[in-house]
């Protein structure tokens, strides 16, 4: 594999362990349930921002 490609898994992975762990988090507290929506909204955007910004960073090599 080349080195986007392992920046891209890596991103991706990233963003498995950290939705995972802000699930884990709500589920521990009922404060925290109640905004947990939110944190979903945030796990949501945070993926689709990492994998708008790989897709850019892999176009762009790939036209090198």
């Amino acid at each position: 594999m080349k080195k986007v490609e392992w920046l891209i898994a890596v991103l991706l992975i990233g963003m498995g362990i950290s939705c995972m762990t802000i699930s884990a988090v709500s589920f521990q507290s009922p404060i925290i349930q109640a905004s947990g929506i939110i944190k979903l909204v945030t796990c949501f955007v945070f993926i689709g921002l990492l994998s708008f910004v790989s897709l850019r960073i892999y176009k762009a090599r790939k036209k090198h």
